[in-house]
């Protein structure tokens, strides 16, 4: 290897060292640079990105050239520039999806999201919204084994997503869609599985809402069966009875 690509491999892999250290700390011509290490492995990239961002005066604007734009700049390839452009309409798409995280601090708030999140849906789908400590949405996750009246819910799964985004507060909720919405057997067991879960990462297991497709909402919660389930499914009432608290 040359003397000068020596220092190139030196540059990048200081740069990757820096992102992984702090990327908030980035420059708009850093993150171009270090993204164009993928596409163009071994030119120096930092002065293309200067290049793009001269051009057309911004990153958001690099996104949103054109393919045909992209590669008048000195050193973009047309596959680089498919790259850069298809990144932006990912971005794009990313923004379009945007919308408010709702507010789940109430009942009636929940079940506005729930119905609307199940209307139509034919195969019994499992959901789990994670809320930080003001009940506003985090995120969701959903799982569904695309059957008409079976779904399962990976645990390891949901425990790798507590560790992730630290909730404060969960709700669990899936459909029955043949409009039944009394809980089964099974749905108590995960119930009780998912609380304790939630129990040893610190977050709260708010309620459980089973929805059917008349839009009937079972509450957990409201109808007393989630206190009933906690009063068991606890990990102190656990290692109480084993007796490994005093």
């Amino acid at each position: 290897m040359k003397k000068g690509e020596d220092l190139h491999a030196g540059h990048r892999e200081r740069l990757y060292n820096k992102f992984l250290a702090n990327a908030d700390a980035f420059s708009d011509h850093e993150l171009l640079e270090l993204m164009l290490f993928y596409f163009i492995p071994r030119k120096n990239t930092n002065e293309i990105a200067h290049r793009l961002l001269r051009a057309f005066g911004s990153l958001d604007k690099v996104f949103s050239a054109k393919v045909a734009e992209l590669k008048s700049v000195d050193g973009i390839g047309e596959k680089t520039a498919c790259a850069i452009a298809l990144n932006g309409k990912f971005l794009n798409a990313i923004k379009g999806r945007e919308k408010v995280k709702p507010l789940m601090s109430n009942a009636g708030s929940v079940k506005e999201v729930l119905v609307k999140q199940f209307k139509g849906e034919p195969v019994e789908t499992f959901i789990l919204y994670l809320l930080d400590r003001r009940y506003k949405l985090i995120t969701s996750i959903e799982f569904c084994d695309k059957e008409p009246e079976k779904v399962s819910a990976d645990i390891p799964e949901i425990a790798k997503a507590f560790a992730l985004h630290k909730p404060s507060f969960a709700i669990i909720a899936h459909n029955h869609p043949s409009g039944y919405v009394e809980p089964s057997h099974m749905d108590d067991i995960t119930t009780k599985k998912i609380n304790l879960l939630c129990c040893a990462h610190s977050v709260r297991l708010v309620d459980h809402f089973i929805v059917s497709p008349d839009e009937d909402v079972y509450s957990y919660n409201g109808d007393g069966r989630l206190d009933e389930i906690k009063k068991v499914a606890d990990l102190n009432f656990i290692l109480n009875e084993q007796g490994e608290i005093l």
